[in-house]
């Protein structure tokens, strides 16, 4: 641990961290990078690109930095491909994090030779194959990136399965034999035990709390009966007062970050914000204060096994079945059957991608809606997700869209120009190359309706052809759409 410093109070950088968090910025010791959301598509083949507008002035901020994965975790069998790797090297040399950790979930699984992404971090089976697999990529990451490496915590909509290794059971013994540290998201075991997983206090109770050095907290919501780990808001006054008493047991704590959505900081009150950042502040204070064993001397507790039917499954069949039922596809497995989880995660899969596509051709998709009605849109949207599979940026998002709409038979007055158009800024914001669309009619009248969500009367195709030339803008305009989308990760 002494090669971490204490880092104090931090934030996750966002889309909109210069324009809202930065007038928190004396109370933030530390800013806490998810590089991907840094990242855009490129031209180039062993790389992404970088948001210059995002990155020119994270460095330029004179504090701490430690990056934080949300791409690749480390609870799957799939290891991030050498495109992954190198663009993390290249940030990691511009940026100069203190350490990196990712989360003990995992967010793809194999069909055949086809690696599909599931657009939302599950949870891993919690077995000797689990805590293998865990062990395996975190060793990975060590040697590969030369950092100080730590794993989150996950959260899990799973009800506890007979025979499986017990939530803190299993943390303990991946950090111990990964020989790792530990990033306790108090927001993700919180949610977990709202939703009838292991308590709190039991999971504490079982990790190795000198192997902590960083805690994350957050807000949520419920959605039905399960409370959702969804980075909405300031952390619950509950949740505040559990990590003020865990906070004091933790003797080599280095980080307290507090994470919130980039859409929705400007809706939360400044004065909550303030005591977010107050609170975070005066419980960094308490660190370790009543940890009662040395931190050389690691509790001792005998390794939980796995049930001989638990043990039986593979890592990769466990992701396979895991994989396919939350992005509903036919799964020849009784694993999970009756697990109302499913349904939960199908929700915020859904709620995800379709925003992703919603915004990244939001004026298609408004004359679709438009004219066939909300109802008949959510079916052609489920329609589409469950034809195509997940893309990791919404703007890949939009072009298998444009692709299905194709054969949808549609025919909606001026759709086809207006979807051109849109698809057009996308490809031109991630290739620089200029395009131009033509119109048989006044484009900006249309454009203009559609923005009240109206739709155009009587727009006349003339003689006359306008024409737009799409060129590269100095800064993209709608970075989320190029960014990877980090949604799902909540």
């Amino acid at each position: 641990m002494s090669n971490i410093p204490e880092l104090g109070v931090g934030v996750v950088y966002t889309a909109n961290f210069n324009t809202t968090l930065v007038k928190y910025l004396d109370a933030i010791d530390t800013i806490e990078v998810e590089p991907q959301i840094l990242w855009q598509l490129s031209e180039e083949e062993q790389t992404y690109q970088f948001h210059q507008n995002l990155l020119v002035p994270l460095r330029a901020y004179d504090k701490p930095k430690v990056f934080h994965g949300v791409g690749d975790p480390v609870g799957g069998s799939i290891r991030p491909t050498d495109k992954v790797i190198n663009t993390l090297k290249k940030h990691i040399d511009l940026v100069q994090p203190v350490y990196f950790s990712e989360h003990l979930t995992f967010n793809k699984y194999r069909e055949g030779e086809e690696e599909i992404t599931t657009s939302f971090l599950l949870p891993q089976i919690q077995n000797e194959a689990g805590i293998c697999t865990a062990v395996n990529a975190i060793d990975f990451y060590k040697k590969t990136l030369q950092l100080p490496f730590a794993f989150e915590t996950g959260v899990n909509y799973f009800q506890p399965m007979a025979g499986e290794i017990p939530d803190g059971a299993f943390v303990r013994q991946v950090a111990e034999r990964a020989d790792c540290h530990i990033l306790l998201d108090l927001h993700n075991i919180w949610a977990n035990q709202q939703n009838g997983r292991q308590s709190v206090e039991e999971f504490i109770s079982q990790i190795p709390l000198d192997r902590v050095i960083e805690i994350h907290l957050a807000g949520g919501h419920y959605y039905k009966d399960y409370y959702l780990d969804a980075h909405h808001g300031v952390a619950s006054e509950e949740l505040m007062e559990l990590s003020k008493k865990i906070i004091r047991t933790l003797p080599n704590l280095k980080l307290i970050t507090f994470e919130i959505m980039w859409d929705n900081i400007e809706q939360t009150p400044d004065k909550d914000l303030a005591r977010q950042f107050e609170l975070m502040h005066r419980y960094w204070d308490l660190r370790g204060k009543d940890h009662k064993i040395s931190p050389v001397q690691p509790q001792q507790q005998p390794a939980v096994k796995a049930s001989a039917e638990i043990n039986a499954i593979s890592a990769e069949e466990w992701e396979q079945v895991v994989g396919r039922r939350v992005l509903e596809k036919p799964v020849d497995s009784e694993l999970l059957k009756a697990d109302k989880g499913i349904e939960v995660i199908q929700y915020s899969v859904f709620t995800i991608r379709a925003s992703g596509v919603v915004a990244s051709v939001r004026l298609s998709c408004r004359i679709i809606r438009l004219n066939i009605g909300e109802e008949a849109f959510g079916t052609l949207l489920r329609a589409f997700l469950k034809a195509y599979p997940p893309k990791l940026f919404p703007c890949e998002a939009a072009f298998q869209f444009e692709e299905f709409l194709k054969g949808q038979n549609l025919d909606l007055k001026y759709l086809d120009k207006i979807l051109e158009f849109e698809i057009a800024v996308l490809r031109t914001m991630i290739d620089h190359q200029q395009r131009e669309v033509v119109f048989p009619y006044d484009p900006f009248v249309v454009m203009s309706t559609l923005r009240e969500f109206k739709l155009p009367q009587d727009v006349e195709e003339g003689e006359e052809e306008y024409a737009i030339l799409v060129e590269p803008p100095e800064q993209p305009v709608d970075l989320e759409l190029l960014t990877v989308n980090t949604e799902y990760h909540v």
